[in-house]
């Protein structure tokens, strides 16, 4: 049963959660944008904090950019044989010096877990542009339609994405 993402105000996990959130908590082994690298979830009272380190140092997407991963937005959570499954945790995100070439604000990590591990995929928005696509509609010339140039607008979107396991 899978619930809505929902809002998480102060950052702080509501208290239904404070208990199923102990399991996530850790060192989570991955690559981010093929950097080999640690992810780390730890708590400070109800408030997540998510940390990253790699040989290149903290930066979670390029040590020039000094970006920082904020406070938690927003979980999604599930409830499954009674009890709480994290499916979802959306966390703030400054992309500092990188600024506009990494367009997102937030880091979303996606949770899946079987019964030997917990995988964990990041993402954070890199840039999002409109497409053009054109062709040539031949028209109709007998009935007075020439050919004209016919244009769709399509989103193209291109996301840092990692995936880290424990």
């Amino acid at each position: 049963m899978s619930c809505k993402e929902q809002k998480v105000p102060n950052g702080e996990i509501p208290d239904e959660y404070v208990k199923a959130a102990q399991k996530y908590m850790g060192f989570y082994s991955g690559k981010m944008e093929g950097n080999r690298g640690v992810l780390k979830f730890s708590l400070k009272g109800k408030k997540p904090v998510v940390e990253f380190a790699d040989n290149r140092g903290t930066d979670i997407l390029d040590p020039r950019c000094e970006s920082k991963i904020g406070e938690l937005l927003s979980v999604k959570v599930a409830k499954k044989n009674g009890a709480y499954v994290l499916e979802r945790a959306t966390f703030a995100y400054d992309p500092n010096f990188c600024w506009p070439s990494v367009q997102g604000r937030q880091v979303v990590f996606d949770f899946n877990e079987n019964s030997s591990q917990i995988r964990v995929n990041a993402s954070i928005l890199l840039e999002q542009e409109w497409e053009r696509d054109c062709r040539i509609d031949p028209g109709n010339p007998s009935q007075g339609l020439p050919p004209r140039e016919v244009c769709t607008q399509q989103p193209v979107t291109r996301f840092a994405a990692g995936r880290f396991v424990r």
